[in-house]
């Protein structure tokens, strides 16, 4: 139950805006920086498999955005303005994620946050909820510069034509369904992430190809302060060979050509790719954990 004085309603797709400024509010105080942009909202909620009614959740009093939250597959994300909290609607909203995912089907639902929020872990803790997998922000310092190993012969980097979508996903798919616990996604819900995005620019949608098509991804987004590369996926049989290398330098050293001077990615624990960013020169900025209640 909420505290009296609250109302509560599915979303709208204006009501993108109001949700970011909530979630940027929260993130500076919890983080120290903004870590979501308007069109990550947007991505989410223009995807086939969100229905806005009742999958994300707005609260309000008198008009005002207090809190939010939103469940999607396993996925829960929720929120509370920084000058509302401690009333009780950060544990309502926890309750509501958990009650969404039971009558769609789920059988866990989980949140990450990050490591230092002390009361969202006490919260899930007293919940039930277990640790999972780590997370971690990466930044490349300013003004560094990441070396290209010589590729391979017979593989380039490029854009990917419209034409290889499919294939761009399953490369991206099999790859991250070799972490523990990773939910499967369907090529429409790719889709609706990638190059459904607001913001999508296909040259920005790098791939390692060999002349039978890519073996190698990397997804860039071009933030108005920060270029993000969002994914990063090989081939089993074409590791070690220097790809992911050469699609990220390719990747920021585009961005950088656009003006961009901060540069990042996320990873986590499932993938065993944080020593690999780490030689590339890359710092964790930002640690966060993962919490899964079995439903």
């Amino acid at each position: 139950m909420f505290p009296d004085g609250l109302t509560t309603r599915g979303a709208r797709l204006d009501d993108a805006r109001r949700v970011a400024d909530l979630v940027e509010a929260a993130d500076l105080v919890d983080i120290g920086e903004k870590m979501f942009d308007v069109s990550d909202i947007e991505t989410d909620w223009s995807s086939a498999d969100l229905d806005l009614d009742h999958d994300v959740l707005l609260v309000e009093r008198d008009g005002e955005l207090v809190a939010w939250a939103q469940v999607q597959g396993d996925r829960a994300d929720a929120d509370v303005h920084p000058e509302h909290r401690r009333g009780g609607i950060g544990r309502a909203l926890v309750a509501w994620t958990e009650d969404r995912a039971r009558r769609t089907g789920q059988s866990k639902v989980g949140q990450t946050k990050i490591d230092s929020l002390t009361d969202a872990r006490r919260l899930f803790e007293a919940r039930g909820y277990q640790p999972g997998w780590d997370s971690w922000i990466l930044r490349l310092p300013e003004g560094a510069e990441m070396t290209t190993p010589e590729l391979p012969p017979g593989i380039t980097i490029r854009p990917a034509r419209p034409e290889e979508d499919h294939d761009v996903y399953l490369v991206v798919e099999n790859a991250f369904n070799e972490w523990e616990n990773r939910t499967p996604r369907t090529y429409e819900q790719w889709r609706s992430r990638v190059v459904e995005r607001p913001d999508f620019d296909r040259s920005l949608l790098l791939v390692a190809a060999t002349d039978e098509g890519p073996v190698g991804v990397c997804f860039g987004i071009h933030y108005p302060d920060e270029g993000w590369a969002d994914q990063v996926a090989v081939v089993r049989e074409f590791r070690g060979r220097g790809l992911a290398r050469s699609m990220l330098a390719a990747l920021f050293g585009e961005l950088r050509a656009r003006g961009e001077q901060q540069m990042g990615l996320n990873t986590d624990s499932r993938t065993g790719a944080l020593g690999l960013y780490l030689e590339l020169g890359m710092t964790v900025s930002h640690t966060f954990r993962h919490w899964w209640l079995p439903l």
